[in-house]
């Protein structure tokens, strides 16, 4: 305290917690700027590093610093005097924007401004406190009011009723204001830039040594939705105990286009979409990946139906986990990689991966148990699976009046894709046959259901004779996931499967007819 700005500073009784809280900090960052200083590699960079200096700051080596350029003998009285040059501390944002790894970019844009700004209104006010408190006439007599004063000055409001009167005091006044006039406006341009660009990164990145899962790939929506659900469908949290872990996708296509906020209720938070390509992007993206702490790494090949495409994509995802094996030798036996064929299978095991999957041959399996006494579903899976889509490159001629019917309904069969849904609750107990001819006259034909899934994962195509049981799901092809959402929702009125038992004679009234 002081009776006037002409005086000198004297130390009062400082408060015990402030006490201990200048010794805990004092003790924690000497031992850290000891450790680092220890343990680096090359002395002269360690030296140079922003975050050495913002340490040394905060450390006794500033405040001795400062009793050697201002003359005062006493450390006790620097440190409280120029306590407020550890506000500088803040501008260093490496060290927290570490610790907000999991946020977006535009949130970790708004936490390093408002950090920012804080630590210069803090450490100038402080600044003016030093230098010209107490001002008795206007009421400037503590440090809450310069720090008021500060605020209104960055805020560019200035009501007037304090000016500084020293000439060091104006000038620093000055760079203020020049500051403020500098950041905001360059934050707003780099906020609008994030806002108008495509979305880099939705939810928390996995900490690089927390168990998590890696996909990699440009990944279908449907295809990742089924994914998740067969990742997270093996952890039943209520029956074991064991806490899901996360589920890191890295993927090229725009990340509007995947329903995050729907993941994010599903599965908890605990699904991270990071858009990227091992390939094309700068190194620094594989260290995001975390794959020292990778429970599997999942390499998905973009999925296509024209043969050549079939082929890039599948070189593509070949490349790709050759780059993630240089970058990470120890991932290779974790990994497990999708293709659209098999060719490039031989070349995969030679490099170490012994997971390898292609789909052409799990849908020639699938079509081969459909095969076993049903020729209808045959038609409709090998339409499905074995029929290249032009994509609109080739028009096919005007069909002939007759056929307009039949022809729209092929061309659907093959433009379909496979989803699951639950058994209705009005159709449990009832048989799969009735179950299925129940929902295809309920959606009017937009929805064709083709076997179902127990809770053991087996598959079963059309038992026809089976009953069905709470909480199976139904295989069905239909045109998209909203469509199967929308049909699930809908109300099954119980003349409808009345018809179906009729229509496949399992009615006892019809029967004895």
């Amino acid at each position: 305290k002081r009776d006037s700005p002409q005086d000198e500073w004297e130390l009062v009784d400082m408060p015990f917690a402030v006490t201990a809280t200048n010794l805990v900090i004092t003790a924690f960052v000497s031992t850290d700027l000891a450790v680092s200083l220890a343990m680096a590699p090359r002395r002269a960079a360690w030296c140079s590093s922003l975050e050495t200096w913002t340490d040394l700051v905060v450390s006794p080596v500033a405040v001795l610093a400062i009793m050697e350029a201002v003359g005062v003998q006493s450390y006790s009285v620097t440190m409280a005097r120029f306590g407020y040059v550890r506000m500088l501390a803040l501008l260093d944002t490496a060290a927290y924007e570490r610790a907000l790894g999991g946020l977006d970019e535009v949130k970790v844009l708004a936490v390093r401004t408002v950090v920012k700004l804080t630590g210069l209104t803090l450490f100038f006010a402080g600044f003016f406190f030093e230098a010209e408190a107490p001002d008795w006439t206007a009421g400037f007599v503590d440090y809450g009011a310069f720090l008021y004063f500060m605020f209104i000055t960055m805020s560019t409001v200035g009501y007037g009723d304090w000016a500084p009167t020293l000439a060091r005091t104006r000038w620093i006044a000055m760079l203020c204001i020049l500051l403020v006039m500098t950041t905001v406006p360059a934050t707003l341009s780099e906020l609008a830039a994030l806002l108008t660009r495509p979305r880099g990164k939705r939810g928390a990145l996995p900490k690089p040594d927390t168990p998590h899962f890696v996909l990699v790939g440009n990944v279908d929506p449907h295809q990742l939705d089924l994914l998740l659900r067969d990742l997270y469908g093996r952890f039943r949290v209520g029956e074991t105990g064991v806490r899901a872990p996360p589920t890191l996708v890295l993927t090229s296509r725009p990340l509007e286009q995947y329903d995050f906020a729907a993941y994010t209720r599903r599965y908890r938070g605990r699904v991270c979409l990071l858009r990227g390509d091992v390939l094309e992007d700068a190194p620094s993206l594989l260290e995001k990946l975390g794959m020292s702490g990778a429970i599997a790494l999942f390499v998905i090949a973009r999925s296509e139906k024209e043969s050549s495409r079939q082929e890039q994509a599948d070189e593509h995802a070949l490349l790709t986990a050759v780059a993630l094996a240089k970058y990470s030798r120890d991932a290779v036996s974790r990994m497990l990689v999708q293709l659209n064929r098999g060719e490039q299978a031989k070349t995969l095991a030679d490099l170490g991966v012994r997971h390898v999957i292609a789909q052409n041959m799990i849908k020639m399996k699938l079509l081969g148990k459909a095969a076993a006494g049903c020729h209808g579903l045959t038609t409709l899976v090998s339409a499905l699976f074995l029929l290249d889509d032009a994509e609109g490159e080739v028009q096919a001629p005007p069909p002939a009046a007759g056929r307009a019917d039949w022809l729209r309904a092929y061309q659907r069969s093959w433009q379909w894709e496979l989803y699951t849904m639950e058994v209705p609750r009005l159709l449990v107990g009832e048989t799969f046959g009735t179950c299925a001819f129940a929902l295809f006259r309920h959606s009017r034909g937009q929805m064709v259901v083709l076997g179902v899934a127990d809770r053991k994962d087996w598959v079963a195509l059309n038992p026809a004779l089976r009953a069905m049981q709470p909480g199976e799901e139904l295989i069905v092809l239909a045109e998209s996931m909203e469509d199967v959402d929308r049909l699930a929702h809908a109300p099954l009125g119980p003349e409808l499967i009345g018809e179906a038992r009729r229509e496949l004679g399992l009615d006892l009234e019809a029967e004895g007819q």
